[in-house]
C-alpha cells in the first residue's frame, strides 16, 4: 500500500511522488514495487542504501533542453 501522499495512477503504470518527498522515501517506494524511478534530480549518491538503482533501466535522468524533455 503506499502512503505518504503517494498516488497511483489508474492505469497502475505510474505512481507519482508528492514534491515534498525525500528521494530516499522515493526509492524506498520505487524498491517495494521494483519500479523504474524517472527524475530530474541525481540520485547516485544513494547506490549504497539502494544498490539497485544502479542496474541497468532501473533509473532514468529527466532534463529539459530548450523546450522540450529528455531522457539522459
Amino acid at each position: 500500500m503506499l502512503g505518504g501522499g503517494y498516488r497511483r495512477h489508474s492505469s497502475g503504470l505510474i505512481v507519482t511522488a508528492p514534491a515534498t518527498a525525500s528521494p530516499q522515501a522515493v526509492l524506498n517506494v520505487a524498491q517495494q514495487l521494483d519500479a523504474v524511478v524517472v527524475s530530474m534530480e541525481d540520485l547516485t549518491r544513494f547506490r549504497t542504501p539502494h544498490p539497485w538503482g544502479t542496474e541497468t533501466g532501473r533509473f532514468v535522468k529527466l532534463a529539459r533542453v530548450e523546450w522540450n524533455w529528455v531522457f539522459v
